[in-house]
């Protein structure tokens, strides 16, 4: 079922007597199936090489178009994982190299946001170096011909 192998000792039962079956599985988490010969009491199935790791269905499809479009018409289960091996390392890749640039400020650009409290620099009173203010708060506020009715 979508290219991997699964495995459970019933399953030799079920396929000796001809059984149809139906199967669950958890979109999320393909490492393992719920199987029924009967429709109401599940077996759990897991991949058939306990090596393999856990995957979801959206890798699995994802991994799937990418291995057709790069025109492989056979594919196999160790296919399927070592391509989502790779997928993971990039990913893997690209965030620890975001969070090396967050840790580094993004490469010497200044966060965005602003510091948390004033800086013991803009704690200190103005000097001749600092720019002087737009608004001089020592003179009246100007008026507005909206304000003389």
């Amino acid at each position: 079922m979508f290219y991997l192998h699964y495995w459970h000792p019933i399953f030799t039962a079920w396929r000796a007597a001809n059984r149809r079956v139906v199967v669950r599985y958890h979109p999320e988490d393909l490492s393992r199936i719920f199987v029924s010969a009967d429709g109401k009491e599940y077996v759990e199935a897991s991949f058939a090489d306990l090596r393999r790791g856990r995957i979801s269905l959206w890798e699995q499809q994802a991994v799937l178009m990418h291995l057709r479009s790069q025109g492989k018409s056979l594919v196999t289960e160790s296919a399927i994982f070592n391509a989502i091996a790779a997928q993971r390392s990039i990913v893997e890749g690209a965030t620890a190299k975001r969070r090396s640039a967050d840790r580094h400020g993004r490469a010497g650009q200044t966060s965005p946001f602003p510091a948390s409290g004033p800086s013991s620099e803009q704690a200190k009173s103005p000097d001749a170096s600092s720019p002087t203010p737009d608004v001089d708060y020592s003179k009246p506020a100007p008026t507005y011909h909206v304000e003389q009715l």
